[in-house]
């Protein structure tokens, strides 16, 4: 009969860790869902912010190539002009194309002129020669196809001659 009893012990300590096995799974379980569950939140945040970033490089870049079109255009004719423009190739922006224009309420300004020195040299001008620089201002807003902007300023000067 001892022998029996010890049976029915060792039987009923096999039962007591079976469940005990049973609630240690549960909370592990419970724990890994918490732990998926936190790091998918994490990895939409970081995809939203890295959506952002893309599309604010995207504005500055219009906003650059704007800024490349006036100074271009300041080079060739002594003033800069900026149109409205689109930019890319529509296959490659289905949502809509990044652009550029001067920034609303702005205008390209003319700041002035200014004289400079040049070299002292006396070919039959009596002492050093003078230029004229010319120096402009305009603001260029790039935005990309969901309305995110960047403004660029720009202050530049253009020798104008003597």
């Amino acid at each position: 009969m001892e022998h029996e009893i010890k049976v029915r012990t060792m039987s009923e300590r096999k039962r007591r860790e079976s469940g005990m096995v049973l609630i240690v799974a549960m909370v592990m379980l419970t724990v890994m869902g918490i732990a998926g569950v936190a790091a998918l939140d994490t990895v939409s945040l970081d995809q939203q912010a890295a959506g952002y970033q893309s599309r604010k490089r995207v504005s500055f870049y219009a906003a650059e190539a704007g800024v490349a079109e006036g100074l271009a255009t300041l080079r060739s004719n002594g003033t800069p002009t900026v149109t409205t423009t689109e930019l890319g190739d529509s296959a490659a922006y289905p949502h809509g194309q990044p652009g550029y224009a001067l920034a609303e309420g702005t205008t390209i300004e003319k700041l002035g002129s200014s004289s400079m020195n040049g070299m002292a040299m006396n070919i039959d001008q009596g002492g050093a020669a003078t230029y004229q620089v010319d120096y402009w201002r305009f603001e260029i807003e790039g935005q990309d196809a969901s309305g995110t902007t960047s403004k660029v300023e720009v202050a530049a000067g253009r020798f104008a001659g003597y």
